[in-house]
C-alpha cells in the first residue's frame, strides 16, 4: 500500500455459515459484517482507522507467513496518517505456547473421517481419521511458505508433503493420519479452541478419535457411532451451536 494511498481496508473472509463468528469478532474489534450475494460467503470489512489500529496492535509480532508484508504496508499506511508503529518480526515462538495455529486451522484447516467396509475373509471394517491442512507454496507475493508450513508438520510430527497443479500452482500439504499426530493435535485445541463451525467438527472428531485409539471401531455398534459422525460433519453439518464462542475467545477482548 503506497503513503499516498486514500483508503486502508482489512478484509475476512468466511464462510455463510460463520457468519456469527464475524460477528463476534466485529463486536470486539468494530468494523462490518456484509453478505456475498450469491456466494456463500461473508466479509468482515475494517476500514476505520480507530478499527485499524486496535487490530494493529494485536497482531503485530504475531505473525508467521509472507502475510507480514502486507502488514508493513499497512503500518506504514498509519504511520504516515501520524501514528507511530514499529515494524516486529515474525514470530519464532514455539506454536505449543499460543493460538496462532488455531486460527490458521480455522482458515484453512479440515477434519476428516476416512471409513468404509470390504469382504475379506469375512467382513471387516477400516476406518482412518485425518487431519488435513493445505497452503499455496508460494503467496500471491511470490515468497515461499515452506518455513511455516514445515514448523506446522514438525510440530504435529508429521512429514511436510507437496503437490503440483499442472499449470496452476504447488501446495504444501500438512496430513496427521496416526493416533500420536492426532493426539497432538486434539490437545493443542483444547487448550486453545476453534472459534469456527470448525469447533464442532473436531469436537465430533476427537469423540471419533477416541473410540478410534482403543479400537472400538471393530465393533459394529461403534462403527456405526462413527460412521454417523462422519456424517455430520463439513459440509454435510445441518446443525449448528455457537455455545463455545462464550468460552473460546481466549484474549480477543
Amino acid at each position: 500500500m503506497s503513503n499516498k494511498s486514500k483508503v486502508a481496508s482489512i478484509e475476512v473472509v468466511f464462510a455463510l455459515k460463520d457468519k456469527p463468528s464475524a460477528e463476534l469478532l466485529k463486536s470486539i474489534y468494530g468494523g462490518n459484517v456484509y453478505e456475498r450475494s450469491g456466494k456463500n460467503l461473508v466479509r468482515w470489512m475494517i476500514q476505520d482507522i480507530k478499527s485499524l489500529i486496535i487490530i494493529i496492535n494485536c497482531v503485530n509480532g504475531k505473525f508467521r507467513t509472507p502475510k507480514i508484508n502486507a502488514l508493513y504496508n499497512m503500518i506504514d499506511y498509519l504511520n504516515f496518517k501520524g501514528e507511530n508503529f514499529s515494524k516486529l518480526p515474525l514470530d519464532s515462538s514455539s506454536l505449543v505456547n499460543n493460538a496462532w495455529l488455531a486460527g490458521f486451522i480455522d482458515s484453512d484447516g479440515c477434519f476428516s473421517i476416512k471409513g468404509f467396509t470390504v469382504s475379506e475373509k469375512g467382513l471387516r471394517s477400516y476406518i482412518a481419521l485425518q487431519f488435513y491442512l493445505p497452503q499455496r507454496a508460494q503467496d500471491i507475493s511470490g515468497l515461499s511458505t515452506e518455513f511455516v508450513m514445515k514448523n506446522i508438520a514438525d510440530f504435529l510430527q508429521v512429514k511436510l508433503n507437496n503437490r503440483d497443479f499442472k499449470g496452476k500452482h504447488s501446495q504444501y500439504i500438512v496430513n496427521t493420519s496416526n493416533n500420536d499426530s492426532n493426539l497432538i493435535l486434539i490437545q493443542y485445541l483444547n487448550t486453545y479452541p476453534l472459534l469456527s463451525s470448525k469447533f464442532l467438527d473436531f469436537k465430533d472428531w476427537e469423540k471419533a478419535y477416541a473410540l478410534f485409539s482403543k479400537k472400538l471401531y471393530k465393533d459394529p455398534i461403534y462403527f456405526e457411532q462413527i460412521r454417523e459422525l462422519k456424517l455430520n460433519m463439513n459440509k454435510n453439518r445441518t446443525f449448528f451451536s455457537w455455545s463455545h464462542l462464550k468460552t473460546n475467545i481466549y484474549g480477543l477482548n
